[in-house]
């Protein structure tokens, strides 16, 4: 952190100045806290047993799905925020990845905004040279499939 310093004098003449802020806010930590809440009162009313009536299993399956939704938006959040910080450099964000790497994935992110949340996680392993291509898509799968196990046997 930079030292302040204290200038004391006087000013004459006359400036014109202009700056920009930027605030950079990660949405992606929210959909995951939010998927986390959701899941948690998921969990609650699974405590329930099979006694529960029907407004909590209506409940249930309403925190289910936005668990689910928000693990989603979690997983497409963090992927675009990752092209981001790509495109400004943020070495911060991503320490220890290479400026060329950096450089790749803020050229290629004009291509893949609009694509699916894999294609973006393949392209951005592909050019961090990175082989977990295969690992990524059972955790998303079972992912999805465990909340609606969960679903499905509170129904029975």
């Amino acid at each position: 952190m930079a030292d302040i310093v204290s200038v004391k004098g006087t000013a004459v003449g006359s400036s014109t100045a202009t700056a920009t802020a930027r605030v950079k806010h990660s949405f992606s930590r929210q959909h995951m806290f939010a998927a986390e809440i959701f899941a948690a009162e998921a969990g609650q009313i699974e405590g329930q047993g099979a006694g529960a009536g029907q407004e909590s299993l209506n409940r249930h399956r309403a925190c289910v799905t936005a668990s689910i939704f928000s693990s989603v938006a979690f997983l497409e959040s963090s992927i675009n925020e990752l092209y981001h910080s790509a495109e400004s450099r943020d070495h911060t964000a991503l320490a220890g990845l290479p400026d060329e790497v950096l450089a790749l994935l803020a050229e290629f992110w004009s291509e893949v905004e609009w694509s699916s949340i894999l294609h973006k996680y393949q392209l951005a392993l592909l050019v961090s040279r990175a082989d977990l291509g295969e690992h990524l898509k059972p955790a998303i799968d079972g992912h999805v499939k465990t909340g609606h196990h969960e679903s499905e046997r509170l129904r029975r």
